[in-house]
Formats: C-alpha cells, sequence, structure tokens
C-alpha cells in the first residue's frame, strides 16, 4: 500500500528559501498597497483580494452602473467593474495590471515547483512553504512505501519524486516540532 508522508523543514536565518519568501511578501505588500491605492481613487473603502488576484471592492454606498455586486463579505456587498462597459473594462485592466505574488512560489528557491510530489487515492500531494514568526517552513509529500496492489493491477503511474534538501539551506523537523513553531506564531499573534 502506497502511503504519502509529510517532511518538515524550517530555513536557516541566511538560506535561498528565506531570502525568497522575504522577498514575495516585500512584494506582495507593495502589491497590496497599490491596490489600496487604486481602491481610494475608485471611492472604495477597501479592497478585497483572494490569494493571488483582487477579488472586488468595498463601497460606502451603491458606487454606479459600472460595477456589479460580485459577492458579500462580512455584511457588505462587494463591488467588481462590470466589463460590459468600457469604462468597467479600463477599471478591470487597473485591477489586471496589480499582480499580487503567492508566497507559495518561493519553493521555486530550492528546486521545487507547483506540481503534484505524490499521489495516492486519486489525490495530489503538493509541497507547500508559509512564513511563521519569522521563519520559512516548508512541508514536503512523499510516498512512504511502493504502490499499492489496486494501482499496479491498473498500472498507474505514481510520481515518487524524492526531495534531497542538501545544500538548500533547510533543515529537516520533527511534525512535533513544526507544531511547536506553528503553535508560538499563533500564541504571538493573540498577545499582538
Amino acid at each position: 500500500m502506497s502511503i504519502v508522508h509529510n517532511r518538515y523543514f524550517v530555513s536557516e536565518p541566511d538560506g535561498p528559501l528565506q531570502a525568497r519568501i522575504e522577498e514575495i511578501l516585500d512584494e506582495r505588500s507593495a502589491a497590496l498597497r497599490e491596490a489600496q491605492v487604486l481602491a481610494g481613487s475608485l471611492g472604495a473603502e477597501e479592497v478585497l483580494y483572494r490569494g493571488n488576484r483582487i477579488s472586488g471592492f468595498l463601497f460606502d454606498e451603491h458606487p454606479g452602473a459600472v460595477w456589479r455586486q460580485s459577492d458579500r463579505h462580512e455584511g457588505k456587498d462587494v463591488y467588481c467593474p462590470d466589463r460590459r462597459y468600457r469604462v468597467g473594462k479600463e477599471i478591470a485592466e487597473k485591477i489586471d495590471a496589480i499582480e499580487i505574488p503567492d508566497p507559495q512560489e518561493a519553493i521555486e528557491a530550492v528546486g521545487l515547483c507547483r506540481i503534484p510530489m505524490a499521489e495516492h487515492g486519486g489525490r495530489a500531494y503538493f509541497a507547500s512553504c508559509g512564513y511563521l514568526d519569522g521563519r520559512a517552513l516548508l512541508m514536503v509529500p512523499e510516498h512512504a512505501s511502493a504502490r499499492s496492489a489496486a494501482e499496479e493491477e491498473r498500472g498507474t503511474e505514481i510520481n515518487k519524486q524524492v526531495f534531497d534538501p542538501a545544500g538548500k539551506g533547510l533543515c529537516e523537523i520533527t511534525y512535533a516540532e513544526y507544531l511547536e513553531i506553528k503553535a508560538a506564531a499563533e500564541k504571538s499573534k493573540e498577545v499582538a
């Protein structure tokens, strides 16, 4: 039976993952400031985003015909420009020009990419990274054993990439250590 296990790593302070994720977070902050300036110029009180895209704007009152309601957020209507109108298209182009980098792009600094590292039971498992309490963390899924008998019978090709952290400024940690770092980060958020 093929089982997927996660390996956890913390970046060294001068490691490439740490440097890249800090760079991406700085770029992300600049992009979000740019988005907030755009929101102010449009008369919006707040800009909303999901992942690496602007998802809409909050206004004090209905913004007009070139806007359409797309969602609700905390009891308020979320508006997006209506691309059926010339002005709406122009606003949408300004929004699309703002690139909000995704912190997950930092995994490329250690030779990984956003393709499945492992597959099992019809699910794909991806490497991911995060930034907690000033530390870059990396989670890499790997197969623990050979294919299951059912997979062998079907002839399913399972990706069995093995991540080698050597020379990448990473230190492997246990799941318990990962949870400690996560708990400490959440505790520091509560105090702040």
